[in-house]
């Protein structure tokens, strides 16, 4: 516990990195709605071997829809998350606030995601059209745990070997609509909040390093 690993981070700070990363893809997604789109897009016969293909082709593909004014098809917020399969191939979970697609949306979101990985050097495979992109509804909460997941457990475990995310490369990929600011309050200030929020969604995160617990989390206030 605490071991030193690269660049001098230890497993304790990339356990609580991990986890915080994956908390602020759940607010993220929830925010979005209660139902979101799911989109899954892979990439067959050469396939993308490491998180920075997967996440330097996904940026390629944004900024193709946004060449094309077809940013809309990602809805008005987004956030993208990274999962590699057993044997080392990795793909990208989208998650959008819009609805369903229509089969003409879906045959431009599968064209343009062809086109950029073609041209980047990754042949569809044999008798294929496409490069597969699968779409769906869920709910936002099953979405964002599912996405979550794959951002504090498979990244992690891939971060010290070969295919994994390089020390200082963000874990997830989305749009900037959502924006903060740092707010300072007193504790009986904070906590009058709770009164008046609509929604409250916490996580214990355990950190190691300095044997303490951090409780963090997000509370919701509707219109």
């Amino acid at each position: 516990r605490g071991s030193t690993k690269r660049g001098g981070m230890t497993g304790s700070q990339q356990v609580y990195n991990n986890h915080r990363a994956a908390s602020v893809i759940r607010r993220r997604v929830r925010l979005m709605g209660d139902l979101v789109m799911m989109v899954t897009l892979t990439c067959g016969g050469v396939r993308l071997n490491s998180f920075e293909e997967a996440k330097r082709v996904f940026r390629q593909f944004v900024k193709a829809l946004r060449r094309r004014g077809d940013e809309g098809l990602l809805g008005g917020d987004y956030v993208a998350a990274f999962e590699p399969h057993r044997d080392g191939a990795w793909h990208v979970h989208l998650i959008c606030a819009r609805g369903r697609y229509t089969q003409a949306e879906l045959e431009r979101l599968r064209g343009l995601w062809t086109q950029v990985l073609v041209r980047g050097g990754y042949p569809v495979s044999a008798g294929a059209r496409y490069h597969r992109v699968h779409a769906k509804i869920l709910p936002s909460r099953r979405a964002a745990s599912y996405c979550a997941k794959y951002v504090s457990k498979a990244v992690s475990v891939l971060d010290s070997v070969e295919g994994g995310r390089r020390l200082g490369q963000s874990r997830y990929a989305g749009s900037r609509t959502v924006k903060g600011r740092t707010v300072y309050l007193s504790l009986g200030e904070f906590l009058s909040l709770f009164d008046a929020a609509t929604e409250v969604e916490c996580y214990l995160v355990e950190w190691e390093l300095y044997g303490v617990q951090v409780l963090c989390g997000y509370l919701r206030f509707d219109p």
